[in-house]
């Protein structure tokens, strides 16, 4: 019997290592000349068919080297099929295959790859807001079948998608000049040198499935963005014209969930200019282009000198200058998200447009949430929009 790389697996009939017998795993690689697969043993917490429950907690992430004769094909392939009616020849595929075996995987922009894998099973809706509440939720055990998750983070310059399907989840993502979506659902040789420092490639790539607190931690990394945009407000609204200290004040009460109609007020007029002045600067990163100061990758590590900030300049003028303490702390949560060590200057320029009231700022042609969103789907049936427990 042949397996494929990516394939699920059970292991059994081992003499040596009888605990083992039972426990699901991934294929990592190419039958190898002593006629034993590397198999990644999967840390799942519930709805697979395993005979050893005992030791499933203990095995997560482990690597084994297992004969072909101890491996047998998992019947947890098909919980991650979608079930479609017509879906240019995709029908019965999963996420991954559509990723790995077509064109839509060749690309690097990932709010294409949402889109066109979104295209491919159902409608677009208007997106909810990206909460705390919401992020526990979607990890919540109460979110039961096969569910399809299109994470919207404009406000950091990404977007991704987490397929759950019997308590285990899958997260697929590309980033450009990094990555594309293909290569990060391919395992093997392939992505031996492009994420050979990746942890994050490490846990989720390749197709791997992990349980709801792996999750869990990807969402730890957005609400961290989330909770330093107040604090890095003054600094993100420094240089943008006709917005002065007042406003800069007002902001923060509105952040501190201060509402009276006078904010309400200030706050519509204050995110215009913001957007105006962020949309007018992304139109000229073309031609003009961002300019980093105070911070430079060298050989997959940042190097920082001895300024107090990092600075971002498009054109003879400054666009922001943050405090480095600050700045790090942005790069890590999203390399911890992402694995590109090098922040894109433009995240900033995009936190101005989208995600200084990111809780309360929508798209006014969609109605949806702007800054951090996220919208979902049932891929057991024809497609359904999940939505009474997202109200």
């Amino acid at each position: 019997m042949i397996f494929h790389i990516g394939e699920f697996v059970l292991l059994h009939g081992l003499k040596n290592a009888k605990h083992y017998n039972g426990i699901a795993g991934l294929v990592m690689g190419e039958k190898n000349e002593e006629g034993r697969y590397r198999i990644e043993l999967l840390d799942h917490e519930e709805g697979w068919e395993e005979s050893n429950p005992d030791q499933k907690q203990e095995c997560g992430g482990k690597t084994l080297k297992v004969k072909e004769a101890n491996l047998l094909k998992s019947e947890d392939s098909k919980h991650w099929k979608m079930r479609l009616i017509t879906c240019n020849g995709f029908a019965n595929k999963s996420i991954h295959e559509i990723i790995t075996q077509s064109p839509i995987g060749d690309t690097e922009d990932c709010e294409m790859l949402c889109q066109s894998i979104w295209d491919e099973y159902t409608e677009t809706i208007p997106f909810f807001c990206l909460n705390k509440l919401k992020q526990k939720e979607i990890c919540s055990e109460d979110v039961k079948g096969h569910k399809l998750f299109w994470i919207k983070c404009e406000a950091m310059m990404h977007h991704f998608l987490i397929e759950k399907s019997r308590g285990r989840f899958r997260f697929y993502q590309a980033y450009i000049d990094a990555y594309t979506a293909k290569e990060w659902c391919s395992l093997g040789t392939v992505n031996s040198d492009k994420f050979k420092h990746s942890l994050i490639w490490k846990k989720f790539g390749g197709g791997r499935t992990v349980g709801p607190n792996e999750i869990k931690k990807l969402f730890a990394s957005i609400r961290e963005i989330q909770d330093l945009i107040p604090a890095l407000t003054p600094y993100l609204l420094k240089y943008v014209p006709n917005v002065n200290a007042q406003d800069v004040h007002d902001i923060g009460l509105i952040q501190k969930r201060r509402h009276d109609d006078y904010l309400i007020g200030r706050f519509q007029d204050i995110l215009q200019i913001c957007i105006e002045w962020s949309s007018n600067v992304i139109n000229n990163i073309a031609s003009l282009g961002i300019t980093y100061f105070g911070v430079e990758e060298d050989d997959g590590k940042l190097m920082y000198d001895s300024s107090e900030f990092v600075s971002m300049g498009q054109g003879n003028g400054y666009l922001f200058r943050i405090p480095t303490n600050l700045y790090k702390k942005v790069q890590t949560a999203n390399y911890n998200l992402t694995g590109v060590v090098l922040l894109n200057p433009a995240i900033f320029v995009k936190m101005v447009n989208a995600g200084l009231l990111w809780e309360f700022s929508k798209d006014q042609y969609t109605g949806g949430y702007s800054g951090f969103g996220f919208i979902a789907t049932s891929c057991d049936g024809q497609g359904e929009l999940v939505a009474p427990w997202l109200e």
